[in-house]
């Protein structure tokens, strides 16, 4: 005879002591703990300094997120620019100053663009988002 989870569940672990005090433990020392809290409050802002910093600058993401962003993004000429650049990594960073600027507020609306660096963002480790953080908007020389 097969026991369903949801049996279990309700029968096993819903009606037993330990279980319920295990649970209680963990509401009240862990879930609810206030380095916890501030650890969730400190990485949710390095977070969105790190993509407001993107937004703010494109150009600050690293050149293979600029190049895959180059293969699809979806703004109208934006491909045609990036290909007349005479260097060997095609991307925007290396639009002129004036092409760049005319072009940033289409970028940063575009979903493509919007969808690489979230998953950029996504992919780094805590240790890795504190170090691009730092490298953002730390004190080191320029």
């Amino acid at each position: 005879m097969k026991i369903s989870k949801k049996i279990a569940t309700d029968c096993v672990l819903e009606n037993n002591n330990l279980f319920q005090r295990l649970k209680e433990i963990e509401a009240n020392f862990v879930i609810n703990n206030y380095m916890v809290d501030r650890m969730n409050g400190k990485s949710s802002f390095v977070l969105r300094q790190i993509i407001k910093a993107y937004l703010t600058n494109p150009k600050q993401l690293p050149d293979h997120v600029l190049e895959r962003y180059t293969e699809v993004c979806s703004v109208p000429g934006l491909k045609e620019l990036v290909e007349k650049i005479d260097v060997t990594q095609k991307n925007i960073r290396y639009l002129s100053k004036e092409e760049f600027k005319a072009q940033k507020t289409e970028i940063v609306k575009d979903r493509a663009f919007l969808r690489l660096m979230s998953d950029y963002v996504a992919s780094m480790t805590d240790l890795y988002a504190l170090q691009e953080y730092q490298k953002l908007y730390g004190g080191e020389s320029i």
